[in-house]
Parts: C-alpha cells; sequence; structure tokens
C-alpha cells in the first residue's frame, strides 16, 4: 500500500515537471506577450503623448500666429503717425475740392487770404459774386487794372469790381455801359461835357484836352479839361486873360 502510493506520488510529480515545463513555457510566452503588449501599449501612449504634444504644439502655434495676425491688423488700424495707412489718411484729408471764393490763405494772403479756387485749384479769369465780376489771377483777385476777355477791355476798380458808366481812369474818361455788360464802348466823344461825379470837362476822344477852345460864341482855356478863371494863358504867340466866368474878353 506505501509502494502504491509513493509510486503514485512518484507519477504525480513526474506529471507535475512535465505539467510545469510546458506551464512554463506558457506563462514566459504569456509573459514575453504581455511585456510586447504592454510595451506596444506604452510606444501607442508615449506616441500618442507626442501626437498630443505636436497637435498642442501646432494649436499653440495657430494660436500664436493668429494672435500675432490680430495684433498686426490692430496696429495697422490705429492712427499712428508715420504709418502708411495713416499718411493714406492724411493725404486724403488734404485734398481740397471746393469752388468759389472761400478763404485759402495757403494760396495767397493777398486781398485778406480770399482767393477763387476751381475743384481746390487757383483759378485765373472773370467769376461772378455777389452781383458783381472780379478778375482772379491764379486765385488772387486783381484791382485798378486793365482785363481783356471774351474779345472786349475791361477795368476792375479799387474794390476789384469790374466797373461799368462813365469812367476815369488816369486822366481819361472811359464809357463801360449801363447794361450790365461791364466792357469798354468806343465813343471816343469830344466836346465840353458834364462828366457825372466829376464835373464840367473838355475831352478830344476821350482825352481831357488843356488849351483854348471855341465854345458858344467865346474862347475858353482849359487844364486838363478843367475851365480856367481870372488868369493868364499864352497861346500862338500870344498873351490872353480868361476872365471870371472863363472866357476870354473879346474885343470891343
Amino acid at each position: 500500500m506505501q509502494n502504491h502510493n509513493n509510486l503514485y506520488r512518484t507519477m504525480i510529480f513526474g506529471m507535475s515537471l512535465l505539467a510545469g515545463g510546458q506551464l512554463g513555457y506558457t506563462i514566459v510566452s504569456a509573459d514575453a506577450t504581455t511585456s510586447s503588449q504592454t510595451i506596444t501599449s506604452e510606444m501607442s501612449s508615449e506616441q500618442s503623448s507626442q501626437t498630443s504634444l505636436t497637435t498642442n504644439s501646432v494649436s499653440t502655434s495657430s494660436i500664436t500666429s493668429s494672435s500675432s495676425v490680430i495684433s498686426s491688423s490692430a496696429a495697422d488700424s490705429t492712427d499712428v503717425p508715420g504709418t502708411s495707412s495713416n499718411r493714406t489718411t492724411t493725404a486724403a484729408s488734404a485734398v481740397d475740392h471746393r469752388s468759389g471764393y472761400v478763404y485759402a490763405p495757403d494760396a495767397s494772403s493777398a486781398n485778406g487770404g480770399w482767393n477763387w479756387l476751381e475743384n481746390g485749384q487757383p483759378y485765373t479769369g472773370f467769376r461772378k459774386y455777389q452781383g458783381s465780376y472780379y478778375w482772379f489771377q491764379n486765385g488772387v483777385r486783381q484791382n485798378n487794372q486793365w482785363e481783356t476777355a471774351w474779345g472786349h477791355q475791361y477795368y476792375v476798380g479799387a474794390d476789384g469790381r469790374a466797373v461799368q458808366g462813365i469812367q476815369w481812369i488816369n486822366g481819361k474818361r472811359y464809357n463801360f455801359g449801363t447794361n450790365g455788360t461791364f466792357y469798354l464802348r468806343q465813343d471816343n466823344v469830344s466836346g465840353y461835357l458834364n462828366v457825372p461825379g466829376v464835373g464840367w470837362r473838355w475831352l478830344e476822344n476821350g482825352q481831357l484836352y488843356s488849351g483854348f477852345r471855341y465854345y458858344m460864341g467865346a474862347y475858353y482855356w482849359f487844364q486838363q479839361g478843367v475851365r480856367q478863371n481870372n488868369q493868364w494863358e499864352t497861346a500862338w504867340g500870344h498873351q490872353y486873360y480868361v476872365g471870371a466866368d472863363g472866357r476870354v474878353p473879346s474885343k470891343g
């Protein structure tokens, strides 16, 4: 019985050894597989981490780049002196599109800085303003001078207005009409005329005359168109005396 038991234990031990060898192989294989799986899992985890880090880096880079773009856009939209945006705005605001008689001392300070502009440009020629015509030269109103336009001659006075009616300019009579056309008429009158605002004057072809002239049965002496009284005058090699009425006494 004891021998039978020993034999049984010996068989069990042999089977255990055999089984142990097989189990050991299986265990080793299981350990290797598990280790491989663990390593693979760790590598996958590391790759996932690296991928996550890479994704985060890309996202961070994109955010940084986006921030840079936003910052750049914000800087461009700010009116900072010296930037191209600011220069463009300044140049646009500096363009002058005004037309008419405007205060523009940068064009000229003459006449108090008032100049005639056409779309911002100084104008040359006649322009009507507040019922009168004015002549402008490079935007500047001209005074006390002759101007030619539309085939006629005009004269602008001390206030810059084109004159009309009978005018005396540098001792000569001129007729500029009274119908609002302002141009010079070539009438060149002669005779003893009562000039409005001036008085009686002797004219020859519109010019103030100096010398004797026969008028209404008597001789009168005129000096620059003005009749002379109570004084001696010399003409034609003789002396004459004009009385209180300007006449040379006739021989009695």
